[in-house]
């Protein structure tokens, strides 16, 4: 729940709305929030995901996850929190769609 509430805070805030037509983002800060990153992903997608410790340099197999939200201040830029099989979250900046056939 914490992961879906964050990620509807994080929508909210960079949606336009109200008379002036502007984002919750830019009436704090003046300038237009970027939405890529919170568009490329739906949240509790299916998604594939490489785990990939900063030290492997063999090349990870693709595991299969659920989207929760982009993990700011973690990594790098487009890096995003996914639920593994196990249960525990995880950072990962290696992240794709599940095509469905």
């Amino acid at each position: 729940w914490d992961y879906g509430i964050s990620h509807e805070i994080e929508i909210m805030s960079r949606t336009a709305r109200g008379p002036e037509e502007r984002t919750g983002i830019e009436r704090i800060a003046g300038n237009t929030p970027d939405m890529s990153e919170w568009t490329n992903f739906s949240f509790y997608n299916l998604v594939w995901y490489w785990d990939v410790p900063h030290s492997d340099t063999a090349s990870p197999e693709k595991k299969v996850g659920r989207w929760l939200g982009v993990a700011h201040h973690v990594r790098s830029d487009l890096c995003y929190w996914i639920l593994n099989s196990n249960g525990k979250s995880l950072a990962c900046t290696m992240v794709q769609h599940v095509a469905h056939n």
